[in-house]
């Protein structure tokens, strides 16, 4: 659940401070027995000299994640 009370679902656009995320799966019982997700986060790290990529996907959890929009 997020902190404003919402229900988290896959495919959620989420903010934690200010990098923005795409919700990829939700586990009711992770991590400390607690709500947590595999968040796909937006940012972008250096792979080697001259190459890009986007980050792996992390597991957190949902409290302290802030809705920022929802798929259809």
């Amino acid at each position: 659940m997020y902190d404003d009370g919402q229900q988290v679902m896959v495919g959620d656009i989420v903010r934690r401070g200010g990098e923005e995320g795409e919700i990829l799966k939700v586990e009711p019982n992770g991590l400390g027995g607690q709500e947590n997700a595999l968040i796909q986060w937006s940012g972008i790290h250096e792979i080697a000299p001259g190459i890009r990529g986007r980050k792996a996907p992390v597991q957190d959890l949902t409290k302290g994640l802030r809705l920022v929009r929802r798929k259809l």
